[in-house]
């Protein structure tokens, strides 16, 4: 008995599934049938796969939090940067505090300095003082020794006596009418200004002691 065999029109007008195109036969085949052209991944070659993929995401994973600061790494580089700033801090401190003690040393220099030469301008002041003081008690000396100055003319050059000193010394009790054993006279001497050869004699000046 063959079995019923269906129109090829309304072959043509069935609903295709997904699987009819594998199914529909190949045209000059003479309605053969084809079969599917690969076959599908078996379930146990999936799993594998995807097993392999999550383990290397699991490495990565643990290489990346191994390389990752821990707790421990940050509270060690958190104190490494307080030391290492604290003693920064320290030294800039320890400048600080030289170069104040050196402006304070060069403060009480300048002020040393200062009142040296304060000092100074009043020694000059007072030197000028006591030149003028020594000035006016020079000219006074001066003065006094002026008025003990006796000058003596018309004495005769005669006897040998070349200058004053032997005339006072021989005429000082007649001229100053002392005993002779009294020392009034400090100075004696004969001017050089003669005048002219025919003059009798040159004034003598003697110098007393008052």
């Amino acid at each position: 008995m063959e079995p019923p065999q269906t129109p090829r029109g309304s072959q043509q007008n069935q609903p295709q599934g997904p699987m009819d195109s594998f199914l529909q036969p190949t045209p000059g085949s003479g309605g053969e049938l084809v079969g599917p052209r690969s076959a599908p991944p078996s379930p146990a070659s999936s799993t594998g796969r995807e097993h392999s993929t999550l383990d290397r995401i699991s490495e990565e994973l643990r290489s990346i939090a191994a390389s990752m600061a821990t707790k421990t790494d940050l509270l060690t580089l958190t104190t490494t940067i307080q030391d290492a700033l604290r003693a920064e801090m320290a030294g800039i401190r320890t400048e600080v505090t030289a170069q104040g003690s050196r402006i304070e040393v060069l403060e009480h220099s300048v002020e040393a300095q200062s009142n040296r030469i304060s000092a100074t301008d009043m020694a000059v002041s007072r030197q000028g003082d006591m030149l003028l003081d020594v000035r006016r008690h020079l000219e006074d000396l001066d003065n006094r020794g002026r008025r003990c100055n006796i000058r003596v003319r018309g004495v005769p050059e005669t006897g040998g006596e070349e200058n004053g000193g032997g005339f006072g010394r021989k005429r000082r009790p007649d001229i100053l009418n002392s005993n002779g054993h009294t020392e009034l006279l400090t100075r004696a001497h004969l001017k050089t200004d003669r005048g002219t050869s025919s003059a009798a004699s040159t004034p003598s000046p003697l110098k007393t002691l008052s």
